[in-house]
């Protein structure tokens, strides 16, 4: 399993691999064709609350490399301080909370998990005052 340290590595690899290939060919319409998928990489980065990769890849879609090593290096800095990490982090989680919760079936799934979460773990579920008693998707 990945942390997500290695999943936002990853994604700044893929990101700036499109970027690399993008410098070292001439052609315009291989050029139009990355900066297409940087964008619509961008545009799902966004939605899944990812949104200083997202704009790493836009700048890297228009060119602007400076921009997206600067975006990059501040990234960086606030993954490496735990309590700036797990800041960005609370905010992507809270918005893939609020879209799966936003769905009766997801919103079910998630129910699921921390129903056998709770049974698994009732000390601590105890201690974090979580209770299921019923689960009705709508």
């Amino acid at each position: 399993m990945f942390t997500l340290e290695q999943i936002v590595t990853l994604i700044l690899a893929a990101i700036a691999s499109c970027a690399g290939v993008a410098l070292f060919f001439k052609g315009a319409a291989l050029k139009v064709k990355i900066a297409n998928m940087l964008l619509t990489v961008s545009n799902s980065l966004s939605q899944y609350g990812f949104t200083h990769l997202a704009v790493i890849a836009q700048r890297l879609a228009v060119g602007d490399f400076a921009g997206a090593i600067k975006e990059a290096e501040w990234l960086v800095r606030q993954l490496a301080n735990p309590k700036t990490a797990s800041t960005l982090f609370d905010g992507v989680f809270s918005q893939e909370l609020t879209t799966r919760l936003s769905d009766s079936a997801q919103c079910a799934a998630l129910m699921n998990i921390l129903s056998g979460w709770a049974a698994a773990n009732p000390t601590l579920a105890k201690a974090a005052g979580v209770t299921i008693t019923a689960i009705t998707p709508a």
